[in-house]
């Protein structure tokens, strides 16, 4: 989920046609708000192509440009990028970036699935994942001409799905689902995501090994950090979402958003003027991605 130029808020999922399973026909769709959340427009196929499997979109706005930018993956190997002038009422036609920002040796790939950012250079960043070596890891993908050309950044070893923010101080911090259940994975870049130091696991942030989401909110007196994720070691169940004010190094707040099964999950800042965040995870009783939820709350809704 991110919000466009004009505060229309766009929500990307996977439409997996067959079965569940990370290898079935994949369609990417959208669904649109006009009106912070209130109500959505129905959903549309944005990308489709027979049975191939398309998703892990990764959305990025330039707020230099205003252009929306989407990278994506077909078959878990291949990547792509389109983009959108009006705030996605329409799109261009995809193309493939694939080597630029893959090395021959790395088998599955994938892009996001949360967002990219914008860094304060005006620099794009895309989180991505690959195996290499039979390993799974994290990395970023960047571009330095507004969405124009991509190339490939450093890798995090032990992670997959990755989210990431950029501090006041220029460093870059990756917050990473781990391979196997435990505590994310995190680490910081001090070259704009050519090199990562610093990878640990937060003993914090418990995590089932599944997505998680992360964004800032920029303050006169220092920036906000907010992260949701399903906050257990084992299981993919209590959407939390927690609030750090020392550039993630403490977790202050938190609240818990859903108690049972939950998962994926996506934040987004959809009315900077009130501090209004919207929330979309995925939630079910006997499964954790039954339905997709969106909730809207004031950043003040953490301290109650």
């Amino acid at each position: 989920m991110i919000t466009a130029p004009n505060g229309t808020i766009l929500s990307f999922a996977e439409a997996r046609t067959e079965h569940k399973d990370d290898w079935s026909k994949t369609d990417v769709v959208l669904r649109r708000s006009y009106n912070l959340g209130t109500t959505w427009t129905d959903l549309e196929v944005l990308i489709e192509e027979g049975n191939q499997i398309i998703g892990n979109t990764c959305p990025v706005v330039d707020q230099k440009t205003g252009i929306i930018w989407l990278i994506f993956c077909k078959q878990n190997d291949r990547a792509f990028k389109m983009h959108s002038t009006d705030s996605s009422e329409t799109w261009s036609e995809p193309i493939e970036i694939t080597q630029d920002v893959k090395l021959t040796n790395w088998t599955w790939y994938a892009t996001g699935p949360s967002h990219g950012i914008q860094l304060k250079d005006g620099t794009l960043v895309i989180p991505a994942d690959h195996i290499e070596n039979r390993k799974m890891m994290g990395h970023i993908i960047f571009s330095k001409d507004s969405g124009s050309t991509w190339q490939l950044g450093g890798s995090v070893p032990g992670g997959e799905e990755a989210t990431l923010v950029e501090f006041d101080n220029g460093d870059l911090y990756i917050n990473i689902r781990p391979v196997r259940p435990g505590y994310r994975v995190t680490a910081i870049s001090h070259d704009k995501g050519l090199t990562w130091t610093e990878i640990t696991h937060d003993k914090s942030l418990p995590d089932p090994a599944c997505q998680g989401n992360l964004i800032e909110i920029e303050k006169p007196e220092g920036s906000l950090y907010l992260f949701t994720n399903p906050a257990d070691s084992l299981h993919r169940e209590m959407m939390t979402m927690r609030l750090s004010n020392d550039e993630c190094k403490t977790w202050s707040k938190s609240k818990t958003l859903y108690e049972g099964m939950a998962s994926y999950s996506a934040l987004s800042l959809i009315d900077a003027g009130n501090d209004i965040i919207g929330s979309i995870f995925e939630r079910g009783a006997n499964y954790y991605a039954e339905e997709i939820v969106f909730m809207r709350f004031p950043l003040s809704y953490l301290d109650k």
